[in-house]
C-alpha cells in the first residue's frame, strides 16, 4: 500500500478510530501533506484537503475505487467503479481563491468552518452560518447592506461549487433498472477511512492467526512482507 507499511497502517488506525470524522480527515490530510504545519490544516480550504485525500487514496490503494449505492426509488444495488483521476482533473488551480457574490467577497470553507456549523439546527441555519463565517472583512465595506446575507446563500453555494468542484464532490448516478437519477455525495474522507479500517482489521486478523499458530509477536509478524504473511496463512489453511 504505497509507502505506508503494515505497522504504520495499524498505528494510523489506532490514532484515528475514536476521532470525529472531521478530525480523521485532518489526520489523513497531515499524512498526505506532511510539508504543511499541522496547526494550520484545519484552516485550509476543503477542496485542497479533498484533493490531497484523493491523491493519498491513489497512493495507498490505487486509482480505482470499487463502490456501490442503493437506488432510492427501486432499492436496486448498483455497482460503481470510480476513477480518482476523474476527480483530480476537476481540482481547482487555486483552492484558496475568493468568490464574489453581489459585490461581496467570500473565502472558501474549511474544516474548521464545518466543525463550527456541525451543531446547527437544520441545513438552512448551517448554510447561513457558513456564509457568515466565510464572509471576508472587506465585504462589510461594500455598499450592499440592503441585500441580506440569507438572500445570497443560494448563489454563494453555486459559486463555491464553481470555484472548486472538489469542495463538496458528488456523483451523478442513474439507475439501470428503473431509470431514476440522483446525486450521490462523494465523501473521500469517510471512504478512505473505511478502507484503512478494513485493511487494519484484516492485518489484526492475520496477526492473531499467525501468533496463535507460531507464537510470533505482533512486531515479528508485521515485519514480514504481505506475500510472506499470505504464504504462511496459506499453509495453515
Amino acid at each position: 500500500m504505497g509507502s505506508l507499511g503494515a505497522a504504520d497502517l495499524l498505528a494510523l488506525w489506532e490514532r484515528g478510530q475514536r476521532r470525529h470524522a472531521l478530525d480523521r480527515g485532518l489526520l489523513l490530510f497531515a499524512l498526505a501533506q506532511p510539508e504543511i504545519p499541522p496547526e494550520i490544516l484545519a484552516d485550509r480550504p476543503l477542496g485542497e484537503r479533498n484533493a490531497a485525500l484523493i491523491r493519498l487514496r491513489r497512493a495507498l490503494f490505487g486509482p480505482v475505487i470499487p463502490s456501490y449505492v442503493d437506488c432510492p426509488s427501486c432499492r436496486e444495488r448498483l455497482d460503481l467503479t470510480l476513477d480518482v483521476e476523474v476527480f483530480l482533473a476537476h481540482a481547482a488551480a487555486d483552492p484558496s481563491a475568493a468568490v464574489n457574490v453581489a459585490g461581496q467577497h467570500f473565502r472558501l470553507p474549511t474544516s474548521r468552518d464545518l466543525a463550527a456549523i456541525s451543531g446547527a439546527a437544520d441545513e438552512e441555519e448551517a448554510a447561513l452560518e457558513l456564509a457568515r463565517r466565510c464572509q471576508m472583512a472587506d465585504a462589510g465595506e461594500q455598499t450592499l447592506s440592503s441585500v441580506p446575507l440569507s438572500a445570497l446563500v443560494p448563489d454563494l453555494e453555486a459559486c463555491f461549487e464553481a470555484a472548486d468542484p472538489l469542495l463538496e464532490p458528488s456523483l451523478d448516478v442513474a439507475c439501470e433498472v428503473c431509470g431514476y437519477s440522483w446525486l450521490v455525495p462523494f465523501d473521500i474522507g469517510t471512504l478512505l477511512w473505511d478502507e484503512i479500517e478494513a485493511s487494519a482489521r484484516g492485518l489484526l486478523a492475520e496477526v492473531h492467526t499467525l501468533a496463535r499458530a507460531y507464537g510470533w509477536s505482533e512486531r515479528e509478524i508485521l515485519a514480514l512482507s504481505a506475500p510472506r504473511r499470505a504464504a504462511y496463512l496459506g499453509m495453515l489453511t
